[in-house]
């Protein structure tokens, strides 16, 4: 079952896509639900939450974006849906989410300073106090305006994340690039600052190569831009925040962990591939009652958007995560989401055959989405479009949203 649906995904046509995930998935898990007593929510505010505990090769596929090609309907109009690892971090995460979280948030953009993304894209719902920052190395690039600048940002380092997750906010908002190693988990990360001018650490011989080991050799990127490289190439000059790192921070204060980067979802499906070992589960592991993260390459303008509409649903309306997530993807889908601007936020990935199989999904650049979500460009930007106003609680109903459209790349991990 997996397979078809990854094979209709990576190398089919849309409608082929559309239909294997809904008679693959959507339409078995819709069935199950039914027989239980639990109807669909038929796009009402607030839906039915269902956890959903997926093999590692299922929990890859958009499952909310599953279409029933008889009512026109996603899965995520009639359940909001989050997945867990295991039926015990089902447990734990949903007793973590039951404790009282502090209205704090610590925001960490664009650490390398190449989005154009000068301030967190969420930061409204907090008070002025309320959020501390991270940014990029610099505080401008020179083809930045000075106005969009943002001055005594503290550098997006891997000490200075320590420092400020030690003041236990209550969300963390990571808004910029990840790695994916599709073979092993443990080499994946996230990106950040590097401590230091990438000059004088290789000078030094404190060049950030990629992990030694057993596994595939690199392959090609599957978005924009240039795949894994040498040394500090392959994350332009940055920090990994592996999962090994990113488990020794101390979250137990953290309602919720938004990963808005490419990929920054993605699991091992090579090494131990029945674990569901990556980002999403080091963060789990760290304390994190729940992680909102992407399966494949997004651009920054549809990722903005899922994170401002999600984080204010959470923060002033007080909705669970996987509530604000559906809200979000639901309303931009219904006004017909910014039309992607901007560079994309990279999944800076290492290709890893799984069996005759290489995972390898293609992006709505690729793979053009039926409905209101707009081809995006395959260039490293777009020109600048302005957003529709998603902010009405009248938004009209879920318009069809494909499997591989940006929105749907979202999912929700624990509670």
């Amino acid at each position: 079952a997996a397979t078809a649906a990854l094979d209709a995904l990576c190398g089919g046509t849309s409608d082929s896509a559309d239909a294997t995930l809904w008679s693959v998935l959507g339409e078995p898990l819709s069935q199950a639900l039914a027989a239980a007593g639990v109807p669909g929510a038929e796009g009402a505010e607030i839906a039915p939450e269902i956890v959903v505990c997926p093999s590692p090769q299922l929990a890859v596929l958009p499952l909310a974006a599953a279409r029933n090609p008889a009512t026109g309907r996603a899965l995520l109009d009639d359940y909001a849906l989050r997945l867990a690892p295991s039926l015990a971090a089902a447990r734990a995460t949903a007793a973590r989410a039951r404790r009282p979280w502090p209205a704090t948030g610590l925001a960490v953009t664009d650490p390398l300073d190449d989005l154009g993304t000068p301030a967190c894209p969420a930061a409204d719902p907090f008070a002025p106090d309320g959020l501390a920052a991270l940014g990029p190395a610099r505080a401008r690039r020179p083809q930045q305006p000075a106005e969009s600048a943002a001055p005594g940002a503290t550098p997006a380092t891997w000490a200075a994340l320590q420092a400020a997750v030690a003041a236990r906010p209550g969300l963390v908002l990571y808004f910029g690039h990840a790695h994916w190693d599709r073979s092993d988990a443990e080499r994946s990360g996230l990106i950040l600052a590097a401590d230091e001018p990438p000059a004088r650490r290789a000078a030094a011989g404190r060049t950030l190569a990629p992990p030694t080991g057993p596994g595939p050799s690199p392959g090609p990127s599957p978005g924009p831009g240039p795949g894994p490289g040498p040394g500090t190439e392959a994350w332009r000059g940055g920090d990994l925040a592996t999962p090994a790192r990113l488990r020794q921070l101390p979250l137990g204060d953290t309602r919720l962990v938004f990963v808005a980067a490419c990929s920054g979802g993605g699991i091992g499906l090579a090494i131990a591939p029945d674990e569901q070992n990556g980002i999403n589960t080091a963060l789990l592991e760290a304390g994190a009652a729940g992680v909102v993260s992407c399966l494949w390459t997004v651009l920054a303008g549809p990722t903005a958007d899922v994170m401002r509409l999600a984080v204010d649903a959470m923060v002033s309306h007080g909705l669970s995560p996987a509530q604000a997530l559906r809200r979000a993807q639901r309303r931009l889908a219904a006004g017909g989401s910014a039309a992607p601007s901007g560079p994309a936020i990279e999944a800076m990935s290492t290709d890893a055959a799984v069996g005759s199989d290489t995972l390898m999904l293609r992006s709505s650049a690729e793979m053009p989405p039926a409905g209101p979500e707009p081809a995006a460009s395959s260039e490293r930007s777009a020109p600048e479009t302005s957003s529709p106003d998603t902010s009405s609680p009248d938004a009209p109903t879920l318009g069809p949203l494909h499997p591989t459209a940006h929105l749907a790349a979202f999912v929700v991990t624990g509670a």
